[in-house]
């Protein structure tokens, strides 16, 4: 599955994804992000996954991210996070995680529209 994230003004991370979300295209981008030099506290994260066919995630999956984020905890704290979804399959997984990151010191919020994502992550 290809993903792509890139570095924007005022601490805002762009990501996307598209095709099959498994483990490896989730683990590697974010070990690469949290290893990048540019990357720090307060960062805001704008994820588009409209374009995702489908989850190869099985549950074990979610909670081996959930630690892997939880070792970088200086990392991501007060980070904001919008998901946009393309359908009801990709919803419903990913409020599964977000119900899986609650002791995470981030906030990760759903959305359908991306105009609506994007208005509610430029007031975090």
């Amino acid at each position: 599955m290809p993903t792509h994230h890139g570095f924007h003004p005022n601490k805002l991370v762009c990501a996307s994804a598209w095709g099959v979300l498994d483990y490896d295209s989730v683990i590697e981008p974010l070990r690469a992000l949290l290893n990048d030099d540019r990357f720090g506290p307060g960062y805001r994260f704008l994820v588009d996954f409209r374009e995702l066919e489908s989850f190869d995630l099985r549950a074990e999956d979610f909670v081996r991210i959930n630690g892997e984020a939880s070792e970088s905890l200086h990392m991501i704290a007060g980070a904001t996070t919008a998901v946009v979804v393309g359908s009801d399959v990709i919803f419903g997984m990913m409020r599964m995680y977000q119900q899986l990151a609650t002791e995470l010191p981030a906030r990760m919020e759903i959305f359908r529209d991306f105009d609506e994502a994007r208005e509610w992550i430029d007031t975090q």
